[in-house]
């Protein structure tokens, strides 16, 4: 079920989907480790003999937009108890907390005691064995704990600090014997103190609503011991509810932009800062649903989407967010100079699926424009905001590593050797990883600042212009270059066998600046992408490119070039925005707002026809180029003044 709400601070991320479920709660890291692990963890209404679980069967939920990075909320209606529910929850800036306040109002109906229940349920430290949890009688609270890690559920209603309500158990006993079952049981519930296993709790809270303030506030503490969550109750407890004063979040709003925010650019903006660890890593997507049923997520950072995102929050004025990725960036293993294809956020390598055989030979098991994109964004960066933050020894170090590594890692040619493309799917040499690997060497002067030798940056400028001069001489038989050439035994691109599908990361030879916008070849990859990638079909948009399978769905097979990608619209949009023609920009900018969510979650990719959600939702990236889009039409409309 796709993502409906993503709060974090830096340090805590929450998941919401599109029914009000807490789904991911993850912690001490954005995206690492996730305590929900995709259960749900979710609101009962009782009144009277009657009970209602939020967002099942017999209430509908609507999330709202907000402009906070660590705030989230839903309205759900519940007419059969003829009860109004309005949810507003809110990270602790500082603290590894989370807040839920639920208020109720009565739309009919003479009951004014209402019980509210939440349902805990989590797999702690992504396991569903050797969990606990107990009720704490002195605190009147739930603790959930697996070794280091341990969750607090309190609650409080106005002044009366503790859970009225407590039930103790297993996930998985037979029909009617869990929590989660006993929130629909009208009867008051103070039952099992203790379970170990697979465990999931309930605890309840009575609210008269004939009385004023009246909301209903649990609270989630996350820590590495009992005694931290204890303190971070009790912390919570003396400052009293958060809702009744501003609530400043490190990570809302953008101290500088070069064009005033609309509501969904605004978003997007607070959606890219909640997927930022404090540690500088940023994370892909946070969405457990694609666990299922490979046991895989998205919850990595992947150093290519990191560097865009990046590169886009340092443009909108969250220098410091950019500069924080990059020295992370710099402290992460790599093998022969090159970034390797994904880590974990707190730094640890991450498994792939990049093959270090091919055609019997073995080969460096990378993806070139990962290095080449951060090498090239770093320095866009320190053009921008100078090298003074930035240089550490350990950036040094990756920048004299990843400049040797794209200027060793080359054919006879001067083109780069065969590596994966950015879709992660083909081993050959790519026209778009040839374009930021150009761009990076002859950038590579503004790192000279940062402590790079000036004969190893005098090497990559020379060996940028041979880059550019080969790649030019390769492609000159038609407007569009093929997406990729295979390599020679030689190391050399084979003429005779390349792969002429359009793709729409043949824009990067404008975007990153290999072209002009001007150029008639930018123009000519700008109007193939706009006609060959277009999806016709209901809900329409661009695919990644031609004959693109990746989670396409029997209907779809041979009728259009795939599903279409909101990231795709918006490179295209940027891409004539950049070129001066608004109609198209904006046309384009359209398209990728088809599936966009009520609260501004943008998915990875979205059914063509039905217009569902596919892939993770939201993708941190395709908010980074919604923004990049937004900025090139407000620059284009600049000019026209």
């Amino acid at each position: 079920m796709p993502r409906a709400a993503t709060l974090s601070n830096g340090r805590m991320l929450v998941a919401f989907d599109t029914q009000g479920a807490l789904r991911d709660l993850t912690f001490p890291h954005v995206g690492m480790e996730n305590h929900a692990h995709g259960r749900s963890t979710r609101l009962a209404i009782v009144r009277g003999e009657e009970a209602v679980v939020v967002g099942c069967a017999g209430s509908s939920v609507a999330f709202h937009a907000t402009d906070d990075a660590a705030e989230m909320h839903f309205s759900a209606s519940l007419p059969r108890l003829a009860l109004q529910v309005d949810v507003r929850g809110r990270l602790h800036p500082n603290n590894a907390s989370l807040e839920l306040r639920v208020e109720v109002r009565a739309t009919g109906g003479s009951e004014n005691r209402v019980r509210v229940r939440l349902l805990g349920s989590f797999e702690i430290s992504e396991s569903n064995s050797l969990n606990g949890v107990e009720f704490l009688p002195p605190s009147r609270t739930l603790h959930f704990f697996r070794r280091r890690r341990h969750i607090l559920l309190s609650g409080s209603v106005g002044q009366r600090a503790g859970l009225d309500e407590y039930q103790c158990g297993h996930h998985a006993l037979p029909a009617g014997s869990t929590p989660a079952d006993q929130m629909l049981n009208p009867s008051p519930q103070r039952g099992s103190t203790a379970s170990v296993g697979d465990v999931e709790a309930l605890g309840g809270l009575e609210i008269d609503l004939s009385t004023p303030d009246s909301a209903a506030c649990f609270r989630i503490h996350v820590a590495e011991s009992l005694g931290e969550a204890l303190t971070l109750h009790a912390d919570a407890d003396a400052e009293g509810s958060t809702w009744g004063r501003p609530m400043r979040s490190t990570a809302s709003k953008a101290e500088r932009t070069d064009f005033a925010l609309d509501p969904h650019a605004r978003r997007s903006l607070t959606l890219c800062l909640a997927h930022c660890d404090h540690t500088g890593a940023i994370v892909a997507a946070v969405d457990s649903d694609v666990l299922f049923p490979g046991r895989e997520s998205y919850a990595y950072c992947w150093p290519r989407d990191g560097a865009f995102i990046a590169d886009t929050l340092g443009r909108m004025g969250h220098v410091d967010a950019a500069t924080r990725f990059f020295q992370w960036v710099a402290g992460l293993e790599r093998r022969s100079g090159a970034l390797l294809q994904r880590y974990h956020p707190d730094g640890s390598v991450a498994s792939g699926w990049m093959q270090s055989l091919q055609n019997g030979g073995p080969v460096l098991a990378v993806q070139q424009d990962e290095t080449a994109l951060v090498l090239l964004k770093l320095a866009q960066h320190v053009q921008r905001h100078g090298a003074e933050q930035i240089a550490t020894p350990a950036v040094r170090a990756f920048v004299e590593e990843g400049t040797r590594f794209l200027l060793t890692h080359r054919g006879p040619s001067g083109l780069p050797r065969a590596s994966v493309n950015l879709w992660e799917e083909t081993h050959a040499i790519h026209a778009a990883t040839v374009a930021v690997t150009v761009r990076a060497l002859e950038e590579a002067h503004s790192l000279e600042a940062l402590g790079a030798p000036s004969a190893l940056v005098s090497s990559a400028r020379e060996a940028g212009a041979t880059m550019r001069r080969a790649f030019f001489d390769l492609w000159h038989e038609s407007p569009t270059p093929p997406r990729h050439w295979f390599e020679n035994p030689d190391g050399s691109p084979s003429r005779h066998h390349a792969d002429h599908r359009m793709d729409v990361s043949l824009l990067w030879m404008q975007l990153e600046g290999l072209l002009t916008a001007d150029d008639p070849r930018a123009v000519a990859i700008r109007y193939a992408v706009q006609e060959r990638l277009a999806v016709h079909a209901t809900f329409g948009g661009y695919a990644r490119y031609e004959g693109d399978e990746y989670l396409r769905t029997a209907e779809c097979a041979g009728h259009i070039a795939g599903n279409p990608w909101p990231l795709a619209a918006f490179m295209l949009a940027r891409a004539f925005a950049e070129a001066g023609d608004l109609d198209a920009a904006q046309a384009a900018l359209t398209r990728g707002f088809v599936s966009r969510s009520p609260a501004g979650h943008l998915p990875e990719q979205h059914h063509p026809w039905s217009g569902a959600p596919m892939g993770v939702m939201p993708l941190a990236w395709a908010h980074a180029a919604h923004l990049d889009a937004e900025q090139a039409i407000a620059h284009a409309r600049s000019l026209r003044i």
